[in-house]
């Protein structure tokens, strides 16, 4: 039968059973199973039900599950000050488990190396623990052995997945009741529930010693310890009977399917690699709107490599068959697909035999989902499509089976939570929410590569204009080894001149406001395009170097060097000329910048104006005072300000110096437009409009 509680809904064990007029009826004929309990609100939350379900303990196979659920597991009970008791562990699966087995009064209460206690409705019972096979990957399951103390029943309590479980059944085992388990399997995976298979063994003492040995001798090896103790756990982990499933919610976090949406958008593809359930991780996609409205392709063959070669070859010829038809406008429209892979069939398509046809098909594929994977299998799948791809790959995981794939990728990303904190560790970048990932990418990622790539291409530019006039000055000199700059002023060119301006472009500049590139993703396609930073941006910054090298060299040198200054007659000389040409390298620079600013602060207007005022200031003083070491340019400055040629000519040489960058911003924002001009547009009427109502508002 089944019962509602709050707004779950829960099959129900009880004895009670209400007849068709709502009246009490004993049951008839029922067998008790405690594989129709679904623990559906025992979420990752914890879950608290808001009414108890009435579960008849005098039934042994009742007490026995739940019994298990609070020895099976690697809990640490913390006893507070109050006396009251909370659970540590790094699965908050397991505390779920242990807080619904607490709830109907079986109660974790105690643990110790060798021994676990717990309280059944009030009365206590030990028990000693013998031996704890922990959870693998590979065995997808963990055990218990204990031993109650007033009993020599050695007891096996084993939890884990159905595939871990199911094929180890006795031969003795109940049909029907296994009939009745696999069913509220099937039922739980298809609501979205991750399940887990519960089972009980009762191990003989001789057959325990005998194991013991061996399980003490593989504890202890030095050399391949895991891989001996996982075979020596397999002796003993068969041939028992199992006790019943259990379905935990695990609810997605908020804003998880907007996020999807989103980064969708922005034309990243997205797998999603999960050891649940088939049933389990197409609800979870459909859910969080991976799968939504693509046509789902199951691999699900791992009776042989050929098969498997020959299903993937079916997939690719119906995708390729109908992606032409779509071409030639025969089709009934474009279709997206997802392909979902079990683990079994997985382990044999990362093959090497078989990964170029299983990457081949998966790039045809919007939307991937793995299930059932291991850790190894999430690393290879990194692996395989880092290895056959120039895109950047992302790995982003809350637990300890998602390190090796974050540490494969190129940028591996960790939710701080309750599965434990092994993924931040060894993540490249933490974030407490997975709706977090949509700014970290979109936003900042993007931000952080536009301002990387104007902070190379502006690096090569400056520091190339600087050695440039160099160069055009030893021509004239026939490469005597005279310099061009004086000895203090190229010392702070990067270091004070142009140093600021640039430190803060690389910091906080932005094309774009946030909310504009979490409304329109497709801007991220730009950055995936590389058009920030490519071989034509690169030569175009160059040959801009050298045109305002060759500009600010040609005026300095014609003007200052070869003719007379003013009207005594006199000519600048080498000194005059190296002054004027400095001064218009570093404005030349420095302005530079107002054309690639796209948002002004006010630190982009203190950085700019106030190091052209300070190297303004700068210059007269060191001009003014007399040094020794540097005499020659003693009044040098000061006497060129004072000519009125100098200002004409920095006029005429910085706006013919800027010209082409102008002209060519001009002409490529108008006439070429990008997605990002649009943007950008968008948001200046946006301000506007927001503009006038703040003035209506203020009028009223």
């Amino acid at each position: 039968m089944e019962k509602t509680i709050g707004n779950e809904l829960i099959d129900s064990i009880t004895t009670d059973q209400n007849n068709e007029n709502g009246e009490d009826k004993p049951p008839q004929n029922l067998k008790h199973s405690p594989s129709e309990v679904e623990l559906k609100d025992f979420n990752r939350s914890f879950g608290n039900l808001t009414e108890k379900l009435q579960i008849d303990f005098t039934v042994p196979e009742n007490l026995e599950f739940f019994i298990a659920m609070a020895l099976c597991h690697s809990v640490i009970p913390e006893i507070d000050s109050n006396g009251s008791i909370s659970y540590s562990s790094s699965s908050p699966d397991e505390i779920a488990l242990v807080n619904a087995a607490s709830i109907y009064g079986i109660k974790f209460h105690s643990r110790t190396p060798h021994s676990m206690s717990i309280i059944v409705n009030g009365e206590e019972r030990s028990y000693h623990l013998l031996n704890v096979l922990e959870f693998s990957s590979d065995r997808k399951r963990m055990s218990v052995i204990v031993k109650e103390f007033n009993s020599q029943d050695i007891i096996l309590y084993c939890k884990g997945a159905d595939t871990a479980i199911l094929p180890l059944l006795s031969d003795t085992h109940d049909k029907e009741i296994l009939k009745l388990d696999e069913d509220a399997l099937r039922r739980f995976s298809c609501s979205g529930l991750r399940t887990l298979c519960i089972a009980k063994k009762i191990i003989p003492t001789v057959e325990y010693e005998q194991w013991n040995l061996l399980f003490k001798k593989a504890s202890i090896a030095i050399e391949d310890r895991v891989e001996k103790v996982g075979e020596v756990s397999t002796l003993i982990e068969k041939d028992w009977t199992l006790m019943g499933v259990t379905g935990i919610e695990d609810k997605l976090q908020y804003n998880v399917a907007s996020t999807i949406t989103t980064i969708s958008r922005a034309h990243i593809k997205i797998w999603m690699l999960t050891g649940d359930k088939q049933e389990t991780a197409i609800n979870i996609g459909i859910s969080c709107k991976l799968l939504e409205g693509l046509d789902i392709l199951l691999l699900n063959e791992s009776s042989s490599k050929d098969a498997l070669q020959e299903l993937i070859n079916t997939h690719i010829q119906r995708i390729e068959y109908e992606r032409s038809l779509e071409s030639t406008g025969a089709g009934a429209g474009k279709r997206g697909y997802a392909i979902v892979v079990d683990g079994s069939t997985l382990s044999i398509a990362i093959t090497k035999e078989l990964e170029d046809s299983f990457y081949k098909l998966t790039s045809l594929c919007t939307s991937v989902v793995c299930c059932r994977v291991t850790p190894f299998q999430k690393s290879e799948v990194v692996r395989i499509v880092k290895d056959r791809t120039k895109s950047i790959t992302l790995a982003i995981g809350d637990g300890a089976n998602d390190v090796s794939m974050i540490q494969k990728a190129h940028i591996g990303v960790g939710i701080s939570g309750k599965e434990g904190r092994q993924a931040v560790l060894a993540s490249d970048f933490a974030i407490s929410q997975f709706r977090f990932l949509e700014r970290l990418v979109l936003v900042h990622g993007r931000y952080n590569y536009k301002r990387l790539c104007l902070l190379i291409c502006y690096f090569f530019f400056k520091n190339l204009v600087c050695s440039l006039l160099q160069f055009w000055f030893s021509t004239n000199t026939q490469f005597s080894g005279q310099t061009f700059y004086d000895a203090a002023n190229i010392l702070g060119y990067n270091l004070i001149f142009t140093s600021l301006p640039i430190i803060v472009i690389g910091v906080f500049e932005k094309d774009i406001d946030s909310s504009y590139l979490r409304k329109y993703p497709t801007l991220y396609r730009e950055c995936q395009l590389g058009k920030s930073f490519n071989h034509k941006i690169f030569w175009a910054w160059i040959a801009l170097g050298i045109y305002c090298s060759s500009v600010i060299y040609f005026f300095s040198s014609r003007i200052f060097g070869n003719a007379p200054t003013d009207t005594s007659g006199k000519i600048g000389g080498l000194y005059q000329t190296s002054a004027a040409g400095f001064t218009y390298l570093v404005f030349v620079v420095n302005l530079l910048l107002c054309l690639v600013i796209s948002s002004w602060t006010w630190l982009h207007h203190l950085t700019i104006w106030g190091t052209l005022a300070v190297y303004w200031i700068l210059e007269c003083l060191y001009s003014y005072i007399y040094v020794s070491y540097t005499n020659y340019f003693y009044l040098v400055f000061l006497q060129l300000v004072e000519q009125p040629l100098f200002y004409f000519t920095f006029i005429i040489t910085v706006v013919i110096a800027l010209l082409p960058a102008y002209v060519t911003s001009f002409v490529y924002r108008n006439f070429f437009t990008q997605p990002i001009h649009v943007a950008q547009e968008i948001q200046r009427e946006d301000k506007k409009a927001i503009s006038q109502k703040l003035k209506m508002l203020h009028n009223i």
